[in-house]
């Protein structure tokens, strides 16, 4: 077992470098990746447990395991994609409209809800329909 002892104006402490202790260190730090990313969604869109999970097609209790434990490793680029686009809403939409926002059905989404358009397509097609509405220009 190697051990560290760090020098500084502080007293010394001594760190253990052996396996377990590096492995339940690393745990630690990344347990609960995604779960801010996890809250901003739910607080922006208004959703439930429930909600959430549809919008990422698991269970109830996963979403509860997420908020508790951190997003899993392979779903952390889905939560962070919606997470950034509720912030990019947040940013056109009043924060006590984007709930209704979310729900009502759009035209340029093929008359679904951001929310089912999210759950079926992922973020890209809002965020094409909002780069569309940000370059129209009326006609003189």
């Amino acid at each position: 077992m190697t051990t560290i002892v760090r020098q500084s104006q502080f007293p010394a402490r001594t760190f253990k470098m052996d396996p377990e202790t590096v492995r339940a260190a690393h745990e630690r730090a990344y347990r609960r990746h995604g779960d801010h990313a996890l809250a901003t969604i739910m607080a922006t869109f208004g959703l439930s447990a429930e909600a959430t999970g549809r919008l990422f097609r698991v269970s109830r209790h996963a979403v509860e395991l997420w908020r508790r434990d951190g997003v899993p490793a392979r779903r952390l680029a889905d939560v962070d994609r919606v997470a950034h686009l509720a912030l990019t809403l947040r940013t056109v939409f009043r924060r006590e409209r984007l709930p209704a926002v979310v729900r009502e059905a759009i035209p340029g989404l093929e008359n679904r809800s951001i929310l089912d358009a999210i759950a079926a397509d992922g973020v890209s097609p809002i965020l094409a329909l909002m780069r569309r509405l940000r370059s129209w220009v009326p006609a003189p």
